[in-house]
């Protein structure tokens, strides 16, 4: 039955999924080394016969447009018949593909124009050969584009193959930056060969005609970078760097103080500007003018702007030295189409949130502000992005309250407001009715992006802790008003010093672009994600192209047969199991436990007050601190608490003692009144010792599970309930995830260990090791807390083909392996094979 269901939901996914928008495989071109690049042999490489009238298609889509070389080739008797090129540089207007055949002097042409081809973008290609009319005709999109005489014999054998094919060539090893799917082979009209390049499908290195195999070699699916964000480019820099994007041109421009690099998203071309004088200023953001065709620098909290010229290759000069007095940080500009004007909304400063909207006048060189008849609430830090047409901004999220008063504290909006740039005038058009989704991420990143076609927009955000910062894209659907993370996150070496990041989506290349400099503040970085981005869900079900999956039906039926044996033998188990034993542990009644009254430190750090409301954001950074250091001393190695004293040397180490006792004092006080809406959950001081008492039906996960921790020691046995509880428990993950202090990360470091330690104990229960959805879901549990924890990896793999999910286990293992080589930057030593037999 298990291997049924699994055979079912291959179905499902490839029903939910478009039936060909990540279809294809991508070729590695001068981007790696020669033996690294790509290459498809058609029919195991061995000759296919073809008479009469034949015709070989493909659809092809170009991620670079900087690589020239062939894109397909067939050879008959041993010399080459058909070459088919990309060739980049011999048309000032045009791209070319060229077909070349043997002994014609001239290729065949397909003109791509430079103005209007884009990479990302699929194109239908036909080579069409008539062997009554002796004629080779060239198509593009189904259209016939050149034709020409040529003799082609009534019967010839070709072997067909894409990308290189003699690696040992080194006369040959050039290669187009390709996509590829759909290859199809006709004869007399008829099909004889196609293979779509479906990830999906259990047998896609086989044609769906005749069975004949496909050879991969160095490919990766396309929907990867649908998925994972690509290395596009990187420049090294002198100076704090700014970055803004063209987007009628594709270029992003990094300016470095005294230069400008300018680097083209079509071709990966990069040029340098060295400015007749330098652009003035440090804490600045930099904007694109497409209608004026020029550059702006202003201070990140407003001041004057100075405009850069590429006709004269100046900056204009503006006074600087005032700028770190300003009142607006975290106001987001942008311009408006409709007058080429700058405009800034929000901002924070001198402890007030802001509602203004200003207006750059070039004429004054200052900010004027117009007048709101309503608005949106005092905040900063806001996303905002072009509306459904050109008269209308949308204005995203961001921090604030309805008053600007830092002291009453500042709430993460999760609205969507449409700003009308005639009439000026703020509409609610939608709210996120789970903000509290957002509470772990520090920064909205001020670019985001609305899909028109389906009422979708994405935004980024990310997350930090002491080692690294997160980015992590999210798609909003306005139509199911549902919210979630999209693509695979992507991070870098924590720098805490710099605010040195940009994120804009490209509409020709059709995707979203991050630029980040490095740590060391010697590199940017360009990083690409193709739209649309997939979930981690529709990666896991790629199928990796292997001998075994043609095997597929008669595994199914063998593990089939094996699954219904061991589905009745457990039956039988379950029937005679004994009721509970008094060395077991004993669970609550409540096993899924209300979020009312309650504290959660797996995964995060909630508070969940009397109305089940996540309340944990109303509390200040330094008073979460303070809680959280009394809640684990309180528990944590059996403590009864902390000392006052101990508190203030953590807390306010440089304060004298009669300073600590006075912040220690309101701190303390706040801290009971922000409890005051939470039953069952005070801060008491009792024999010196300050702690979190937790009673009258309250819950804290982390004392829960030092319960059953404590009774697991005492020898108590666990059974199927008192597991299902303890996963439970732990499902949001590892103690405290993305918070760090001094005085935690040891005890963080601690803990996770014990856990994993504990979870891995559970392998060894006999109803355990009977029960293989179970192991699963222990395996995931550890893998939550340590993404590359060999020994679960290994455990969940093998528990998987032993079910009979082979694509589960090897997605599984591939998606540990690209774990292992993010956290430890090389590549993880052992195959599949290799691994599940160490």
């Amino acid at each position: 039955m298990k291997v049924i269901f699994v055979f079912l939901l291959l179905i499902f996914i490839t029903t939910i999924f478009p039936q060909d928008e990540f279809y294809g495989v991508k070729f590695h071109s001068k981007n790696k080394p020669e033996w690294e690049r790509s290459s498809i042999y058609l029919n195991d490489n061995k000759p296919i016969s073809l008479k009469n009238d034949f015709s070989i298609s493909f659809d092809i889509s170009f991620w670079s447009l900087a690589y020239f070389g062939p894109i397909f080739r067939a050879n008959h008797s041993d010399k080459e018949f058909i070459r088919f090129v990309f060739n980049q540089f011999a048309d000032n207007e045009n791209y070319l593909l060229q077909l070349f055949l043997q002994g014609l002097s001239n290729p065949l042409l397909i003109k791509l124009d430079r103005k209007s081809f884009t990479v990302n973008k699929w194109i239908n290609v036909k080579i069409s050969f008539d062997a009554k009319k002796d004629q080779v005709t060239l198509y593009l999109n189904n259209r016939a584009v050149d034709s020409t005489y040529y003799r082609i014999p009534d019967e010839i054998k070709l072997k067909m193959y894409f990308g290189l094919y003699d690696y040992s060539d080194n006369m040959d090893l050039d290669l187009a930056a390709i996509y590829l799917k759909n290859i199809l082979i006709e004869e007399s009209d008829k099909k004889k060969f196609f293979w779509p390049l479906n990830p999906f499908e259990k047998d896609n290195i086989y044609d769906k005609i005749s069975g004949q195999k496909i050879i991969l070699k160095n490919t990766d699916w396309v929907i990867k970078d649908h998925y994972y964000w690509d290395k596009k480019y990187e420049a090294n820099v002198n100076n704090y760097p700014l970055f803004a994007h063209d987007s009628v041109n594709s270029r992003i421009f990094i300016d470095d103080k005294n230069r400008l690099i300018i680097f083209n998203l079509q071709d990966y071309k990069d040029s340098v500007i060295y400015y007749k004088n330098h652009r003035p200023g440090k804490w600045h953001n930099l904007y694109y003018d497409s209608f004026r065709n020029r550059l702006y620098s202003t201070f990140i909290a407003l001041g004057p702007v100075s405009i850069y010229e590429f006709s004269t290759n100046e900056w204009t000069t503006i006074d600087t030295s005032k700028e770190e007095n300003g009142h607006y940080y975290g106001s987001v500009r942008f311009i408006n189409p409709a007058d080429s004007l700058i405009y800034s909304f929000g901002g924070y400063g001198w402890y007030t949130a802001k509602d203004n909207l200003f207006q750059y006048d070039f004429m004054t060189g200052s900010w004027k502000e117009i007048k709101l008849d309503n608005n949106i609430g005092y905040r900063f830090n806001v996303s905002i992005f072009q509306g459904f047409d050109s008269r209308h901004y949308l204005f995203w999220g961001g921090k604030g309250n309805y008053t600007g008063k830092q002291e009453e504290g500042f709430q993460l909006f999760s609205d969507l407001y449409s700003f009308d740039l005639v009439n000026k005038e703020f509409t609610k058009i939608w709210e996120y009715k789970n903000g509290n989704l957002f509470r772990k991420y520090s920064y909205l990143l001020s670019n985001a992006f609305l899909s028109k076609d389906d009422s979708t927009f994405y935004f980024l955000m990310n997350s930090d802790t002491p080692e690294k910062k997160y980015y992590h894209l999210f798609k909003a659907d306005l139509k199911n008003s549902i919210i979630s993370r999209i693509g695979d996150e992507i991070s870098f070496d924590t720098d805490r010093t710099t605010r040195s990041e940009f994120f804009c989506f490209d509409s020709k290349t059709q995707e979203f672009i991050l630029v980040k400099q490095a740590l060391d503040s010697s590199k940017v970085f360009i990083y690409g994600l193709k739209f649309p981005p997939v979930q981690q869900t529709e990666i896991a079900a790629i199928v990796q192209p292997t001998e075994i999956e043609k095997q597929f039906p008669f595994i199914m039926i063998v593990l089939s047969s094996v699954a219904l044996l061991t589905l009745g033998y457990l039956l039988m188990i379950k029937r005679k199991r004994k009721s509970q034993s008094n060395s077991e542990i004993i669970i609550p009644v409540d096993k899924k436990q209300s979020s009312k009254n309650s504290i959660k430190i797996f995964g995060g750090f909630f508070i969940y007050d009397r109305d089940g409301n996540e309340i944990s954001n109303n509390l200040s950074p330094r008073l979460k601190e303070i809680f959280l250091l009394i809640l684990i001393k309180s528990f944590n190695n059996h403590r009864g608490g902390i000392s006052s004293e101990e508190l203030s040397s953590i807390i306010w180490p440089d304060s004298s003692p009669e300073s600590a006792k006075s912040n220690r004092g309101v701190a303390i006080n706040k801290i009971r009144k922000f409890l005051s809406n939470v039953e069952g959950i005070t801060i008491e001081f009792s024999d010196k010792l300050w702690f979190i008492k937790i009673d009258n039906g309250a819950k804290c996960d982390y004392a829960e599970y030092l319960k059953l921790y404590s009774s697991f020691k005492a020898g108590k046995r666990l059974n199927g309930s008192s597991v299902d509880y303890i996963l439970n428990v732990f499902d949001g993950g590892e103690f405290l995830r993305d918070i760090s202090y001094e005085w935690l990360d040891s005890i963080k470091f601690a803990i996770n260990n014990e856990l994993i330690g504990f979870l891995k104990s559970f392998f060894d229960h006999q109803e355990i090791k009977s029960n293989p959805e179970k192991i699963i879901r222990i395996c995931d549990t550890i893998l939550k807390f340590d993404c590359v924890e060999q020994d679960a990896v290994k455990i969940k793999i093998k528990t998987l083909i032993e079910m009979g999910k082979i694509h589960n286990a090897k997605s599984s293992f591939h998606l540990f392996v690209a774990d292992y080589k993010k956290l430890y930057d090389e590549n993880f030593p052992l195959s599949f094979e290799e691994f599940i037999s160490s």
